[in-house]
């Protein structure tokens, strides 16, 4: 869902065409693209957050491997961790940490970027 001042917009997709006149528009407003764009719109999805950096990608029921790709990119500080409901948070936690990413990288995808984009101060180790 896209909230701007104003008004809502539900996005069907990553792909779908309100998204990306909404990224121009409103380049300091985080626009979060739910599971990435959603399966087979990920590519698409990754190349709407390539172009507006304002789009995060939340990548829960995102392939591993499209997730390990972004965080070597760019894209690296723009992906979340979401689970879409709780029954399956164990396993999107275990798909992320079984990436082989660098601790950082996972710290951030972990919560560095929600810490980021929602201004929360992380707890203290």
């Amino acid at each position: 869902m896209i909230r701007l001042p104003g008004f809502r917009l539900r996005a069907r997709q990553g792909t779908d065409p309100c998204v990306a006149p909404a990224a121009e528009s409103h380049p300091d407003l985080p626009i979060i693209v739910a599971h990435a764009g959603g399966g087979i719109f990920a590519a698409e999805a990754g190349l709407l957050a390539a172009r507006y950096p304002n789009v995060i990608l939340e990548c829960s029921w995102t392939n591993g491997f499209q997730v390990r790709e972004w965080s070597r990119s760019t894209l690296a500080d723009r992906l979340l961790f979401g689970s879409d409901h709780a029954d399956n948070a164990a396993v999107e936690l275990a798909k992320f940490r079984g990436l082989g990413l660098a601790d950082a990288g996972l710290d951030r995808i972990l919560g560095g970027t929600a810490a980021r984009i929602f201004s929360l101060t992380p707890p203290a180790p």
